[in-house]
């Protein structure tokens, strides 16, 4: 499904356009399309001067445009102004009895309503917008009041104050909108609609390249994925060039809303209202170590993002960005009585051949077991989960995970079928562990993620998935008798 089909005509960027025309003399008529994950194909019904003439998609084809041009257009049925950059030669046809024409992909499309100048270098970006539609939930928006009687009908609107957040690289704010029909002023009319809504603004100190703000957009997304334990997608960027001249920012990005649901209010781990005051610090933390701590974070979101993975695949990945995250937080270092104790055994052979291959052997005697760095990762969680228990179920995990990555399954396991059942249930485990990690190390508060795990409207899915590994006993499964209702209350 295309998210932009349109036709139009292309010509080069660098092209001079002279007045009252729309288009340079070199223009050539062609069909842009954008899909759904922000792929951007181009195809001309000619071909644009090139030093190849029309033989220029063959001698080139699937490389980038070696003069790094870019590529411009009008299109026909918006009159909507387009800028087709990082462009890919991608094909095309030569006749000599027919039409030639020549195809290209882009990495990036600006589309707008004001004409870029001719031959102006990439802009930079002075703020980029995101409309968080489908995050109404989320965000707790009903900022609408109405009352309505046998004889009248009345709608209030305050709109919120905007959350800003003051970052040192520039300035973080969620800003509230309401629109509808009729337009301002006073009207009479059969029909009235009214939408609150609001969007997330990035504001750099300094006007940015468009890669640096495809960093902090993924970033975003990444960190709404966590937020809201939802895979929907964030809206494509609008960036604004200048003041007055803001445009529509398309490129390859991971997943679409073609079969995406918007996150609901029970199923979201947090909401703004509650992260409202610390928001800011939030996405400064979650900036800072997503850099730091590199796989340790993203192996996680690597499992989300609506990819279908075997389960071994889901499962080992799991393991790989704890034990990633533990190897960055914990740097081991070999105490002065290990590292003794390694050279009092290394001088007892007397061979230097040996000596040297024991030194190797015993090169890493002092990193920690890797069931020890995942107990060591999740026992500070704010959870109340047991030690004990923790620590079994980290002994399991561990065994399986180098199963799984020497023999490629348990070697004494009764069926293929009843395998892939545990891991599932150890996956499913893990990963809610894994997110709870992730929020608690980026700064949500311990409250929240308790009542996440406990008393949601989800908590019975997650402490049953616990319960199935061993992580809490399965008392907890059992409804509350009305004396400890009546306790939970004072």
């Amino acid at each position: 499904m295309a998210v932009l089909e349109a036709r139009g005509v292309f010509w080069w960027h660098d092209e001079p356009v002279p007045d009252v025309l729309l288009a340079p003399d070199a223009h050539v008529f062609g069909a842009l399309k954008i899909d759904e994950v922000g792929r951007i194909s181009l195809e001309l019904d000619g071909y644009l001067a090139n030093e190849h003439g029309p033989m220029a998609a063959i001698v080139t084809r699937q490389e980038r445009h070696p003069e790094k041009r870019c590529i411009q257009g009008l299109l026909k049925d918006t009159s909507q102004r387009v800028l087709l950059l990082n462009l890919i030669r991608n094909g095309g046809q030569f006749n000599t009895n027919g039409i030639s024409y020549e195809r290209f992909s882009a990495m990036d499309c600006l589309v707008g309503n004001s004409a870029f100048l001719a031959g102006e270098a990439v802009p930079k970006i002075r703020e980029l917008e995101v409309q968080l539609d489908g995050f109404e939930d989320w965000l707790r928006l009903g900022s609408i009041e109405t009352v309505k009687r046998n004889s009248a009908l009345s709608a209030k609107y305050k709109k919120p104050k905007d959350a800003v957040y003051a970052q040192n690289d520039g300035r973080l704010s969620i800003n509230y909108h309401i629109a509808g029909e009729p337009f301002p002023g006073k009207h009479r009319t059969s029909v009235l609609s009214l939408k609150e809504s609001a969007s997330l603004v990035w504001k750099p100190k300094r006007p940015s390249l468009l890669e640096d703000l495809k960093t902090k957009y993924s970033l975003l997304e990444d960190l709404f994925i966590l937020l809201t334990d939802s895979d929907y997608c964030l809206e494509w960027p609008i960036v604004s060039l200048n003041k007055d001249r803001h445009c529509k920012w398309y490129f390859l990005r991971h997943g679409s809303k073609q079969s995406a649901i918007a996150p609901k209010w029970h199923e979201c781990w947090t909401n703004f209202v509650q992260l409202r005051s610390e928001f800011g610090s939030i996405w400064s933390n979650w900036q800072k170590k997503h850099g730091m701590f590199g796989a340790g974070f993203y192996l996680y979101l690597g499992t989300r993002r609506g990819l279908k993975l075997y389960e071994e695949h889901r499962f080992v990945n799991l393991i790989w960005g704890i034990e990633a995250f533990h190897r960055t937080k914990h740097s081991a270092t070999i105490s002065d009585r290990l590292a003794k104790k390694i050279e009092r055994v290394i001088g007892q052979v007397s061979a230097p051949k040996d000596q040297k291959w024991l030194r190797e052997r015993l090169s890493h005697a002092h990193e920690p077991a890797l069931a020890q760095r995942m107990f060591d990762a999740f026992k500070t969680l704010p959870i109340g989960i047991e030690e004990g228990r923790l620590r079994e179920f980290c002994n399991i995990c561990a065994k399986l995970r180098n199963d799984i990555s020497h023999f490629g399954r348990p070697q004494n396991v009764a069926s293929s079928a009843s395998f892939i059942d545990d891991l599932d249930k150890r996956s499913t485990a893990l990963a809610t562990l894994y997110h709870t990690l992730l929020l608690h190390e980026i700064g949500v508060d311990a409250k929240i993620l308790r009542h996440w795990i406990y008393e949601s409207f989800r908590s019975f899915p997650i402490k049953h998935s616990f319960v199935e590994v061993g992580l809490l006993d399965k008392s907890v499964l059992q409804p509350l008798n009305p004396k400890q209702i009546g306790e939970g209350r004072k």
